[in-house]
């Protein structure tokens, strides 16, 4: 038995079944992701802003999207079990697999590399086993957590003889991400997919995910929450969300809040991405360009009051011109999600 739980019944078995050990993932992993000590384990927002923000915000904020485990152990087996609050598995235009399933990678030399997802999610208790029969040796190993469901328990099942620790590296101060259904990962296939979590590998950072589905209008009670945070970088991109009327009368108030917050925290702003539908909806066209240029706008409003450190990614940069990486012409495909996340990394990349 390792030292830790020899001395820490928190972190021995809390059952062994069928030669699997149970153990809580809060004894046994490092909880990334969470932006607030003071909030639920598997929760986005603290406890106190139940009373800030709109209902339909707090009740999003339960989601575990954008949240993670990172642990390492040399079991050659590895299996997971959560707990979900939400009966709806799946979306109609989301698989169960991304909604409410889980999602592992190993870190591998200087990169991470995807290992395998709990498939088939059950309500209310899943099981799934994310990999057996590998050589028995450390493996550094980070366990995404479901994008548009909630949980309130996890466990990490390994064979009865191995150990398991959280990881030891404390992460950087993390780029913190607001905005959309579609910051919050709708419609990845895995939660490993979402954009955030992919620049979080590709950048070694990591991202707070702050996406709120269909209820990103940057009313100023979120922004006085992210004004708490005191991130690396703040990435907005809640267009989406938001007409031209909205980004007039909000956009300008919580970009300066956050401004006067961190007045050297770069403030990366996402412009509105082109929908795939566009090409044959005039309305839907009319309508983004409507919104892109009212966002365009409101930058140089900022600009001219003398708000520095704004760095723009123009809307049709996020996606690509082929049509092939959306699901609904809105929400991105994972090929969408890899656009997104190539067309941000390089300002990210230049300004850290």
């Amino acid at each position: 038995m390792a030292e830790a739980q020899r001395l820490d019944r928190n972190m021995d078995a809390r059952d062994v079944v069928d030669g699997v050990r149970w153990i809580p993932a809060g004894a046994a992993c490092r909880l990334d992701g969470r932006a607030w000590s003071d909030a639920a384990p598997y929760a986005r927002l603290p406890d106190r802003a139940r009373a800030l923000v709109r209902d339909e915000v707090w009740q999003l904020s339960r989601n575990a999207a954008g949240l993670s485990l990172s642990f390492t152990t040399d079991s050659p087996q590895l299996s997971v079990r959560w707990r979900l609050t939400g009966s709806e598995l799946a979306l109609p235009n989301m698989p169960a697999t991304g909604v409410s399933g889980v999602d592992l990678y190993e870190r591998v030399t200087d990169r991470w590399r995807w290992m395998s997802i709990g498939r088939w999610p059950t309500f209310p208790v899943s099981q799934a086993q994310l990999y057996s029969g590998l050589e028995r040796r450390p493996r550094a190993l980070r366990l995404y957590l479901p994008l548009y469901n909630s949980v309130d328990q996890v466990e990490i099942g390994i064979v009865p003889d191995a150990s398991i620790a959280p990881a030891a590296i404390e992460p950087a101060r993390p780029i913190c991400c607001y905005g959309t259904s579609i910051v919050q990962g709708g419609c990845a296939s895995r939660p490993g997919l979402a954009y955030p979590a992919i620049l979080s590998r590709r950048l070694d950072l990591p991202v707070l995910n702050l996406g709120f589905s269909g209820n990103a209008r940057m009313e100023p009670a979120l922004a006085a929450l992210l004004c708490e945070l005191d991130p690396c970088a703040y990435l907005l991109d809640a267009l989406p969300n938001m007409d031209a009327a909205m980004i007039d009368a909000c956009f300008v108030p919580f970009v300066s809040a956050l401004r006067a917050a961190r007045p050297r925290t770069p403030i990366v702003l996402a412009g509105h991405l082109v929908t795939t539908n566009a090409w044959f909806d005039p309305a839907s066209a009319r309508r983004g360009s409507e919104i892109e240029a009212t966002f365009r706008r409101a930058v140089e409003r900022l600009r001219v009051a003398g708000v520095e450190g704004l760095h723009l990614i123009e809307g049709p940069a996020l996606l690509g011109v082929d049509g092939e990486d959306t699901v609904d012409g809105v929400h991105p495909n994972d090929l969408g999600f890899l656009r997104m996340a190539e067309a941000i990394a390089p300002t990210l990349c230049r300004i850290l």
